[in-house]
């Protein structure tokens, strides 16, 4: 039966159970079941040894390969609690730059010595450390060679029996070149910052990841309106050139700094230009990381272009000659009426100087005192005549309007120059007008004086003959007679009237009074009263009548002749005349009206006519001068006479006086 059982059972068989209880049948069956239990336990556990094998091999391969993974992409250390250095990989002496020789069971802050963080900082991470928990966060430090660098670093605190740590993984990636460009973009922003230009900074795929606070200005948009979005489909419109969005699509492709220039749209939909600079940022590896674009509005400058287009077509339609002079008076610009009349190409006067074709100048000196002394100081420009000389050798003569500008410290004369032949022989035939004019003025002043000392003088003389036939005859003359004396002598009176109204008439316009102040309540009940007329005439004067300016003594001829004219013709028994005002825009526009007899609208215009009249002069004694007079006074004061009337009802006179 010992050869049987389990080497341990039967050890124990042999060294405690004796012969004889061995023979007992219940002992043996006993011993049998414990033995197929040893043996099924031995099975059982070297299964269970060949299973953890396996699984320890697997195990073990898979920590090899995360070892692996983590040499590659960091620097991967170990220290224990008196951070003494007990492991380092290949990529923390590649960071560092010490050797592995060199850092082995040595305290790792001869080598990991960093200055750059406050105590706190590391206070903070043995706190959290000691509490067995995993510390993350930034670092930077110095290699060997006193470089700084940065890593990301996880420290893993690795715990003892007790719970406590004993030793700590670092597991540190180098970010280095992340941070040195984050230094780079944060200087770069304060720059941009500074600067009035917009600037955008995206990621390689064109999304705005940072906007500068030009770009808000110039767009309406902030940061967080526009983060993630690409500024094409931002600020792009519909008047944006899909040409200009093609090619600029296809330069980014490319990788390469580039410009171009379109319209975009603000926040608010307001059209602008801009002139725009990408250029790309790329990294160790060459590819594009991220792109700046540096937008500069040129609406103004865009303007101004359209603005001297317009201008450049209109100097070439122009029929004044249009010249663009250096400070040397050396030509740079002539357009096609210059060059036609002057008879040379633009290419030869483009080569030539003002002097060769001014007269002006004919002296070397006088183009710079020109200059000097009278377009610099000129601020609004310097009107002045000339006389330009053509390739044939003649010449003629111009009037040039000259302005002195500057553009970027480089000096130039702009000039505008007409040919004024023909207005020169107008001058010379306006003067020759104004000439013979005088000499008429003159003959007109000397009839004057004719007709009232010639003429006047027989007038007066049959007066008196006719009076003194009266005085001396009358008794002995019939009613006949007495009739024809009569109308002799108001034929007298009538022809003298008219002698004065003519010279009056011709006064007007060629002897001009004083302008002053009249205040026209003050006027009116100066005429009304020097007129007196009859009981039956009721007057409306509107009152506040206006202060003007109007050439002394005539002011009061108007009114004196139009209220007489209203009391001479009325034929109502009561007779009722108003004068008054209306306040227009520019002037001030009076009336007399009447409610005599009235006017027919055919006649409106022949009664302001010299020696017209309406009634016989033997019904009513009248010159047919008057009207004439006063819208001649009206006239050369700078206003306007009219007349309404409505026969049966009256008439109503306007004129107007300007209020300056």
């Amino acid at each position: 039966m010992e050869q049987n059982l389990h080497r341990l059972l039967a050890r124990q068989v042999k060294k405690n159970i004796s012969v004889e209880l061995l023979e007992n049948p219940a002992v043996q069956q006993f011993i049998s079941a414990i033995n197929d239990a040893y043996n099924s336990y031995d099975t059982e556990y070297k299964q269970l040894e060949r299973m953890f094998e396996l699984s320890s091999k697997e195990s073990f391969k898979e920590l090899n390969n995360i070892r692996f993974a983590l040499d590659q992409a960091a620097a991967v250390f170990i220290i224990d609690s008196k951070r003494i250095i007990q492991y380092v990989n290949d990529n923390f002496c590649k960071i560092t730059c010490f050797p592995r020789e060199e850092v082995m069971h040595q305290d790792y802050i001869k080598f990991f010595f960093t200055p750059y963080h406050e105590k706190d900082f590391f206070y903070k991470a043995i706190e959290t450390l000691m509490q067995g928990k995993v510390w993350k966060g930034e670092i930077k430090a110095n290699d060997k060679n006193g470089f700084p660098y940065w890593t990301d670093t996880t420290i893993v605190p690795l715990l003892n029996n007790d719970g406590k740590p004993n030793q700590f993984l670092f597991i540190s990636i180098d970010i280095t070149e992340r941070k040195n460009a984050e230094d780079e973009l944060r200087k770069l922003s304060l720059v941009a910052d500074k600067t009035d230009n917009a600037v955008v900074m995206t990621d390689a795929l064109g999304r705005i990841e940072w906007v500068n606070k030009g770009f808000t200005k110039l767009t309406e948009y902030v940061l967080e309106e526009v983060r993630g979005k690409k500024p094409g489909l931002l600020l792009q419109g519909k008047n944006t050139n899909p040409n200009t969005i093609k090619i600029i699509s296809e330069k980014l492709k490319t990788g390469k700094p580039f410009e171009a220039e379109l319209i975009n749209y603000t926040k608010s939909g307001k059209e602008y230009w801009v002139s725009i600079q990408v250029s790309p940022i790329i990294n160790d590896k060459g590819q594009v990381e991220k792109f700046i674009g540096i937008q500069l509005d040129i609406t103004r400058r865009k303007e101004y272009e359209k603005k001297l287009i317009l201008l450049e077509r209109l100097m070439q339609h122009t029929s004044d000659i249009v010249q663009i002079i250096d400070r040397n008076g050396d030509f740079t610009f002539i357009n096609e009426a210059g060059s036609l009349k002057l008879g040379y190409s633009k290419q030869e006067l483009q080569k030539m100087n003002i002097k060769q074709i001014e007269l002006l100048f004919k002296n070397p000196d006088q183009w710079d005192l020109h200059v000097e002394e009278q377009l610099k100081p000129a601020e609004s420009g310097l009107l002045v005549r000339g006389e330009l000389r053509t390739k044939k050798g003649d010449s003629f003569p111009v009037e040039v309007q000259a302005n002195y500008v500057e553009v970027d410290g480089q000096e130039f004369v702009v000039a505008l120059s007409r040919d004024i032949t023909s207005r020169l022989e107008l001058e010379r035939k306006q003067e020759e007008a104004l000439q013979n004019f005088k000499v008429a003025n003159q003959e007109l002043n000397d009839f004057a004086y004719i007709v009232s000392h010639d003429l006047k003088a027989p007038l007066r003389a049959i007066g008196s003959l006719a009076s003194w036939l009266k005085m001396d005859y009358e008794d002995k003359l019939d009613d006949e007679g007495k009739n024809i004396l009569v109308l002799l002598d108001q034929r007298t009176h009538r022809m003298h009237n008219l002698i004065e109204g003519v010279l009056n008439y011709s006064r007007i316009g060629r002897v001009k009074n004083n302008i002053v102040t009249q205040d026209t309540q003050q006027v009116v009940a100066g005429v009304i009263d020097a007129l007196s007329p009859g009981d039956n005439f009721k007057f409306e004067v509107q009152q506040n009548l206006p202060v003007v300016q109007f050439e002394d003594i005539k002011y009061g001829q108007v009114f004196q002749n139009l209220i007489s004219n209203a009391i001479k013709y009325n034929d109502k028994e009561k007779a009722i005349i108003k004068v008054g005002m209306n306040d227009l825009e520019k002037s001030w526009e009076f009336y007399v009206e009447d409610n005599g007899p009235g006017i027919e609208e055919q006649h409106f215009v022949k009664i302001f006519q010299i020696f017209q009249t309406l009634k016989p002069r033997d019904e009513y004694e009248s010159t047919g001068i008057g009207l004439s007079i006063v819208k001649k006074i009206v006239e050369s004061n700078g206003g306007l006479i009219r007349v309404e009337s409505e026969v049966g009802k009256g008439s109503k006179f306007y004129f107007t006086v300007p209020k300056k």
